[in-house]
């Protein structure tokens, strides 16, 4: 009986360590989505003349989400947009060592009146989860969580208010 418990015991805590670091990866990971999500929005809702220099606000909006989730900051985020005559459709604001994130994108489209946003975030990985299978050759150290989202550009869409004019309001009388 003692034997067969420590043949199987270190199987049995590995599996515990992966099931745990896994979980709190996917955990966080959702976390990273949302503040990609957040950044995205954000940055959609900006004018065009704003547009140009929209990586910064997207990575404090990014990292005010992840600090929500009492996760690590960025280190990368990429603004991509299609607007006409809004400045640079191509941004990035990230640390020195995070890397761009790799492989081709589908570009967004440019054609007809379909305007759009994409905002990548990273985050290092190590920031998400303790690196508990590092003694059996999974480390974490030198990995980023991705999360792209991409929504409609609503930055001319919005109702334009009239300056200096207050809407006249009705007043009653009662007795």
């Amino acid at each position: 009986m003692a034997c067969e418990f420590l043949l199987a015991f270190p199987f049995a805590f590995l599996f515990f360590l992966a099931a745990a670091e896994f979980g709190l990866l996917l955990t966080n990971l959702r976390h990273v989505e949302l503040a990609a999500f957040e950044s995205a929005r954000e940055v959609a809702r900006l004018d065009k003349q704003h547009l140009g220099d929209a990586a910064q606000l997207a990575r404090r909006r990014a990292n005010r989400a992840l600090q929500t989730a009492g996760t690590g900051q960025t280190c990368l985020v990429v603004v991509e947009h299609n607007v006409p005559d809004a400045g640079n459709g191509f941004q990035v604001n990230a640390d020195k060592d995070c890397g761009i994130a790799g492989g081709p994108r589908r570009p967004l489209p440019s054609v007809g009146r379909v305007r759009a946003v994409r905002c990548t975030v990273a985050v290092r990985m190590r920031h998400l989860a303790p690196d508990l299978l590092a003694m059996v050759g999974f480390s974490l150290k030198d990995r980023k969580a991705y999360a792209t989202v991409t929504v409609p550009y609503v930055g001319d869409c919005r109702p334009k208010q009239k300056s200096g004019k207050e809407p006249k309001v009705a007043q009653t009388q009662s007795n």
